[in-house]
């Protein structure tokens, strides 16, 4: 049941989203190849610059969608189909509320995947060609490097390396925080809920509020570690590694709290009036 509720958010949520994501490239590959306009024809052109101008702010603007939306269509989704009047007919789905959870936040965060990779695709388009040869020769001259795409490569291989370690924590934290995010405020829709009145603007409440005391967690974290630093490379290491593997534990506890506290809600403590 939990891969029929899957594919049919997904479904759903693409309705929303490929729009954006064909847009995005779609005006990436025009403003590439005005770009190359502009290099070609004269400056003094006064329907070509126009015409440039109002492609870029489209494009930004698309661009801005893409990053705005990367979550909160999914969270939209959630508030929508669970506590509105949607939420009688997805209530009565012979289905756990946890795995409606489950279904949505999984779409949610491949979503998001989704926009991150095609942000970078646009933006690849964007650096394609000469834009991106002068990019790679200012990072060889930057670096020391020379001349040659093999040796980039040698150098950022090495680079990678030696932090292996704490790359793949990172990589994990960045995974965590997706998922995390979203929990966020699936848990404060839910207990926003809870209220009688105004439960949209107590959920924002409760969201900011979660999110603030987050932040005074995370403050206290760096406080905490900030005693350990030295100027000892190694050891600079395995307190990052420490300090990341901290911030993901309590990723991981707070967002299993938050998703146990909302199926509760939903399970037992769903108002709909």
């Amino acid at each position: 049941m939990l891969g029929k509720l899957f594919k049919t958010e997904f479904k759903a949520s693409g309705r929303l989203y490929l729009p954006l994501f064909i847009g995005v490239i779609f005006f990436a590959v025009v403003e590439r190849i005005m770009l190359e306009l502009e290099t070609r024809v004269s400056n003094e052109s006064l329907v070509l610059n126009i015409l440039f101008g109002v492609i870029t702010v489209i494009f930004v603007l698309i661009i801005i969608s893409v990053c705005v939306s990367g979550q909160f269509i999914s969270i939209y989704r959630f508030y929508k189909s669970v506590f509105t009047d949607e939420g009688y007919l997805t209530n009565t789905l012979p289905v756990k509320s946890s795995s409606i959870i489950i279904s949505k936040l999984l779409v949610g965060v491949l979503y998001t995947v989704f926009s991150y990779i095609v942000l970078f695709v646009s933006g690849f388009i964007m650096v394609a060609g000469d834009l991106l040869t002068n990019a790679l020769n200012g990072l060889r001259i930057t670096f020391g490097i020379e001349n040659t795409q093999i040796s980039l490569m040698d150098f950022a291989i090495s680079s990678i390396v030696n932090l292996k370690l704490t790359l793949t924590i990172l990589a994990v934290l960045i995974i965590a925080a997706l998922f995390f995010n979203i929990l966020m405020f699936y848990v404060a829709f839910a207990i926003g809920n809870m209220a009688n009145r105004k439960k949209v603007l107590l959920s924002i409440i409760i969201y900011i509020v979660i999110v603030n005391l987050l932040s005074i967690i995370s403050a206290g974290v760096a406080m905490f570690v900030d005693d350990w630093l030295t100027l000892d490379n190694v050891l600079m290491v395995n307190v990052i590694n420490i300090t990341l593997a901290i911030i993901l534990a309590v990723i991981v506890v707070i967002g299993l709290v938050s998703f146990f506290v909302t199926n509760k809600i939903i399970k037992s403590k769903l108002n709909l009036e």
